[in-house]
């Protein structure tokens, strides 16, 4: 901003920030000498600006020693982010030192308050003032230099002791309407969150584990209701960079095949590896190897593709079992951690064609199969719904949020063009 753009209150003075105190750059003793670093004085870093306006201690730390060969920075110095995050700061309430990503201003107490200094540092004329001056990198970095120079408005003492209470009371209250938006806002992400990873297994376990009617199913091995379990190719193939796609485990996702990201091999590949091993539409996939056995796919998709070894293809035979019925039970099967200890006894687990087969599930009827398919997808639905009500939800608080930003931001510039006062 040009200098004739620049409108100062009346009775303040336009100065320079270099005018009002004494401005460093941090910088960081040698971190091959563990003797600089301890818990004796604050190191501080960005990581540690911006949360509080006021700060008392750091995530990492200096010994004397390493106080010693740093800039010593005094208690009520203003520590602004110079470099990525331009403009993010606080006041330090405890003599410390600080990393070269900081420009520090070490206030005169006999000019300037130094909450006077962080509310002007984070008005929106002064953060454009920083952004307009940051070098342009790979990052944004502001120097020294051109940091010290930037302009201050300067009001007598009095002035700003009614400012910084002024806008303590108003800020404040704003903030604490914040952290209470965004709490609710953590709550509901977390009953989500909890909900999404239980709810699938609440609910299958409900209508499988606690059928009414469970002790009259029969116990079933796997052989005895899939024409065809095995395996994908063991060898890695030739892959190209289009033609069929080539599945592994880690294209099992939410009780579907993702093909977004997949692999592909030619359509000659493909008609050799399906001999052995051919996917068609309603076959269950399961992964059988390291942490993610258990994983579990149906496969809903016309396309051709072919299987890795890490993943198993299971044949229902559809006059004794639904697709459907039959991955909801692996589930269940799965979510037993005494089943799962069986399978993970070695540091890379392996869950063998062999023992796949001998996987025991219990058997109801078609029809009972059919009813408890059509619970467990109703209740999926109504999880669903949930889902998108609470995102709602969650959207409409941080329009809150967004709004009570704007409202600190003019606030804020009220206070510096003199009108908060009057």
């Amino acid at each position: 901003m040009s200098q004739e753009e620049i409108v100062v209150p009346k009775g303040w003075e336009l100065k320079k920030i270099s005018d009002i105190g004494h401005i460093i750059t941090g910088s960081t003793p040698k971190t091959s000498n563990s003797e600089f670093y301890g818990n004796d004085f604050p190191f501080y870093g960005p990581a540690d600006l911006g949360s509080k306006i006021e700060i008392f201690e750091s995530q990492k730390g200096l010994t004397q020693s390493g106080l010693d060969v740093s800039r010593v920075i005094p208690e009520d110095s203003i520590l602004v982010q110079c470099i990525g995050d331009i403009g993010k700061s606080s006041i330090i309430k405890k003599m410390g030192a600080c990393n070269q990503q900081i420009n520090v201003i070490i206030p005169n107490l006999d000019t300037v308050i130094p909450k006077f200094v962080y509310y002007w540092i984070n008005s929106s004329f002064f953060r454009n003032q920083m952004i307009q001056n940051a070098t342009r990198t790979t990052l944004p970095i502001l120097n020294k230099g051109k940091f010290s120079n930037l302009p201050f408005f300067l009001p007598q003492l009095s002035i700003q002791k009614q400012i910084v209470t002024k806008l303590d009371h108003i800020l404040g209250e704003l903030e604490v309407k914040k952290k209470e938006i965004l709490s609710l806002i953590e709550q509901n992400k977390q009953r989500i969150d909890f909900f999404e990873k239980n709810w699938m297994s609440y609910v299958i376990d409900r209508e499988i584990e606690n059928h009414p009617k469970r002790k009259e199913w029969q116990i079933m091995a796997l052989d005895k209701l899939c024409s065809k379990i095995n395996d994908g190719v063991h060898k890695t193939p030739t892959y190209t960079k289009s033609g069929i796609p080539f599945i592994s485990v880690r294209e099992l996702q939410n009780d579907t095949i993702n093909f977004q990201n997949c692999r592909y091999i030619s359509e000659s590949e493909h008609l050799e590896l399906i001999k052995r091993c051919n996917p068609e539409y309603n076959d269950v996939l399961l992964s059988k190897t390291g942490n993610t056995i258990g994983k579990l796919a149906i496969v809903k998709e016309s396309q051709k593709f072919s299987l890795f070894v890490n993943t198993a293809l299971l044949k229902p035979l559809k006059n004794k079992i639904y697709s459907e019925f039959l991955l909801f039970s692996l589930k269940t099967f799965f979510n037993k951690k005494k089943n799962l200890s069986k399978i993970k006894t070695s540091a890379q687990p392996n869950l063998p064609i062999n023992m796949i087969k001998k996987i025991e599930i219990l058997l109801p009827s078609l029809l009972i199969q059919k009813q408890i398919i059509q619970n467990i997808k109703s209740a999926e639905e109504k999880f669903q719904s949930q889902k998108k009500q609470f995102e709602n939800i969650k959207n409409n608080y941080e329009s809150k949020i967004n709004y009570i930003n704007h409202i600190q931001s003019s606030v804020l510039d009220s206070a510096f063009s003199g009108k908060l006062l009057n």
